[in-house]
Order: C-alpha cells, then structure tokens, then sequence
C-alpha cells in the first residue's frame, strides 16, 4: 500500500518507510513487496531455489486454505508473478489476466 493512513481490522493504522503501525506507535505489519520478500528468502535462507518457490506459492495457499491458489493446475486462479535474471518483478498475472 502506499505511504497514508487506513482501517485495518477496525483500527486507524499508518502506512510509512515500508512499515504499519497503529496510533501508539506499535508495529502493525507490512507492506513488503513479493519480489522483495522473494530476495530476501534467497538471501536469508539455505534453501534450493525450488523450495523458495514452494515457500512463496504452493505452502502458503495450503497454510491458509486458499485452495484455488499455489499452483497452475486446472481449475486455479492463474495467479502468477514473472521475475526476470535478477528477480526484479516484470508482470503479473492475476486470474490469467495481465496487471
């Protein structure tokens, strides 16, 4: 989300340095961006390049039940992000359509 002030689970939260954080201050959660949570699971973990992948997609989809998301199978979303060489985000795909 851009840097501004929102409602979040009925709380007045601001959005600022990449950070949300409630009126007294307190950490809120984020708005860290895919392609650079990507980067930092390849920079921060041992993990092959096919288990980040597993991370970011297939294991998050089960963890919360979204079962029309995680992979390309028939009958799901078509949900996908297209990283080029040096992980930077290039397009995305939500529902099959282009972003």
């Amino acid at each position: 989300m851009p840097e501004g002030v929102y409602n979040l689970g009925g709380q007045k939260v601001t959005v600022k340095d990449h950070q949300v954080r409630i009126a007294a201050g307190n950490l809120a959660g984020s708005v860290l961006k895919y392609s650079l949570a990507f980067k930092n699971i390849i920079k921060f973990t041992g993990y092959s390049l096919d288990e980040k992948i597993l991370i970011s997609s297939v294991n998050q989809s089960k963890k919360f039940g979204l079962e029309s998301k995680g992979s390309l199978d028939i009958g799901k979303d078509a949900d996908i992000n297209i990283l080029d060489n040096n992980l930077n985000l290039q397009k995305i795909f939500s529902y099959g359509n282009i972003m």
